[in-house]
Parts: C-alpha cells; structure tokens; sequence
C-alpha cells in the first residue's frame, strides 16, 4: 500500500544519493556522462525492483535471478564483448583472478540473491530504498582505499540520504502498527 511519508522519504533518499553522485568534483573533470550513467542506474534499478516483485513472490530469489540474466545479457554482448575478448584473461594476474571471482560471486550473485530475497521478503520500496546507499557506500570506500576524499556536498548528500532512509522506515513502520490496530 501507499504510504505518504514513505513516498516523501523515498523522494529524500534518492535527492541524497543525486547529490553524493552528481557533488563531486566530476563535472569538472569531464566525468559528468560517467557520473550521469551512475544516477541512471540508480533509477533503472529502482523500477526494476518494483517490476520484479511479482515475479520474486512466486519463484524463489535463484530462479529470479537466472531468469533476469536473459535480459541483462544483450545489454552485456553489446557493450562488454569486445572489450572482453581484446583482453588476454591469460594475462591475468592472480589478483585479477581474485577480483574477478570476487565480483562475479560476490558483487554478483551473492548480492543479488540478498536483494531478491529481500524483495520477496520486505517488498521493493524497502529492498531498492536500502540499495540507494549502495552509491554513498562506495564514494565512502573510495575515499577510504584510494584516498579520493568526499567533498563537503556529497557528505551533505550522505545525510540527506540517511535521513530520506529513517524518514521512510518510520513511516513504513507507523503505518504498519495503524494497520495492525485496526
């Protein structure tokens, strides 16, 4: 059901990840397309969530995943074949490797069977309102790894992400103990 302070906190949440994104110094740099794909994906991922809901209720979080791998893969011919095969992956080095494997099951499976879980479980607007941290998170670790320190904007874009985030949980919570009592 529609909760209004879930929406408006939502509606926060996402005005801090576009400020943590888009703060930055990038623009500056000629990273502006990059730092635009990034807020894109952050939509794209949104709406996708909300239209695998019905799909994640009736198959569980492995099969949800297989299935919107065929949908992911045309995408992926187009843009990451080429690059793939003009790469020697015999030339890889063991940390290579261990980064590949780390992404491909890791950052890949184990994170999208967490979320499809978690789809089933809480529903979308609360599974894809957590993964707006997932942009934060990583300026956050970029700056702790390689040292590209958040500006003052993208760390006012992290509070106002927190806050969308406790906003909409709150309002997700009142209106369940409403519903509960009545």
């Amino acid at each position: 059901p529609f909760v209004k302070g879930a929406f408006v906190g939502s509606a926060v949440a996402f005005a801090g990840v576009a400020t943590v994104v888009f703060g930055g110094s990038g623009a500056a740099r000629g990273e502006l397309l990059g730092d635009g794909l990034v807020f894109l994906s952050a939509i794209a991922w949104a709406v996708s969530a909300v239209a695998m809901r019905p799909m994640v209720a009736r198959r569980d979080p492995l099969s949800t995943l297989t299935i919107s791998m065929f949908g992911a893969l045309p995408i992926l011919l187009i843009w990451g074949l080429g690059p793939t095969l003009a790469d020697p992956v015999t030339e890889l080095s063991a940390s290579g490797w261990a980064n590949f494997v780390q992404i491909s099951l890791g950052s890949g499976v184990l994170a999208f069977l967490g979320f499809y879980a978690g789809v089933r479980d809480v529903g979308a607007s609360v599974a894809t309102l957590y993964q707006f941290a997932v942009p934060p998170l990583a300026a956050t670790i970029g700056w702790i790894v390689l040292g590209q320190a958040l500006g003052p904007v993208q760390w006012g874009g992290v509070a106002v992400l927190v806050s969308g985030m406790l906003l909409a949980t709150r309002a997700r919570k009142a209106a369940a103990q409403v519903k509960s009592t009545a």
